[in-house]
């Protein structure tokens, strides 16, 4: 089964994060990942975004309307590991359309494929540091 889905994507992960875990340990290091994930997971239902999968420590989210995806990306960016001492969140996005394909792949994985999940806007991303500073 697929549709077509024209929507913002993001891409959030924690900067630092290998270093990270060569510091603190792998156990801390996936309780980070799965504190920053359920986080960000309930905030979703606000934005009628998506969780549409994690890879180490990124998360790709889908939501419709462009403005709550920059509203979730700088709520992410500020809130989602705040007391926590990770160096900062990073977020990218990219709008566009892709197609979904449910259940088609094995382990359900890029369940969304075309131009508006590229990488283009993971490498735009905004870096916000714990402090609320910003850069590109």
């Amino acid at each position: 089964m697929s549709r077509d889905a024209e929507a913002t994507f993001l891409f959030a992960d924690i900067a630092g994060f290998t270093a990270l875990t060569e510091a603190h340990g792998d156990e801390q290091a996936v309780q980070l990942v799965e504190e920053f994930a359920n986080a960000v997971q309930a905030e979703l239902p606000g934005v009628n975004g998506e969780y549409v999968k994690t890879v180490g420590d990124a998360l790709m989210l889908r939501v419709p309307d462009p403005a709550d995806a920059v509203r979730l990306a700088m709520w992410i960016t500020r809130n989602a590991l705040s007391g926590h001492h990770a160096p900062s969140v990073r977020v990218g996005g990219n709008y566009g359309s892709a197609v979904e394909r449910s259940g088609r792949l094995p382990r359900n994985d890029d369940q969304y494929r075309g131009a508006g999940v590229g990488a283009r806007g993971w490498r735009r991303g905004t870096r916000h540091r714990a402090d609320g500073s910003a850069r590109a």
